[in-house]
């Protein structure tokens, strides 16, 4: 099986739950949040840090420019994956529980649990739950 973010990158269909459990992978993993200066929220962060939309986002399809412009305007310049169309509502709300302001040692904790509402709002399994 091709893996999530090549499939995304090739505009096959993807899954709300595993694109769900790949994102709060990816943060829980990265332990905090992708900001910049003044505590600014980045897709790509330094020292290799994503935020939740910037873990799905291929890498052939980024460009700094786009640091500046919210998921919606990311669309309307047609910068988003087909794949990741359908899911748009679901990364703006992950988004947002990456965005909070959290940045210290609580991060992860209040990420998931913003996470949980987040399944429950899109009737996903919360992560880290078994089937």
């Amino acid at each position: 099986m091709t893996d999530l973010l090549t499939r995304i990158e090739n505009n096959q269909p993807i899954e709300a739950q595993e694109l769900f459990d790949f994102v709060v992978a990816a943060i829980v993993k990265q332990g905090r949040p992708s900001v910049g200066d003044n505590d600014r929220c980045l897709y790509r962060g330094p020292d290799g840090l994503k935020c939740a939309y910037g873990h799905v986002h291929p890498d052939s399809m980024y460009s700094e420019n786009m640091e500046d412009c919210s998921i919606g305007e990311l669309l309307k310049l047609n910068i988003i994956p087909k794949s990741l169309a359908p899911h748009l509502e679901l990364l703006d709300d992950m988004q947002f529980n990456h965005d909070r302001d959290v940045f210290d040692e609580g991060f992860v904790g209040e990420f998931l649990i913003c996470s949980r509402r987040t399944a429950m709002k899109f009737n996903l399994k919360p992560y880290g739950e078994t089937p």
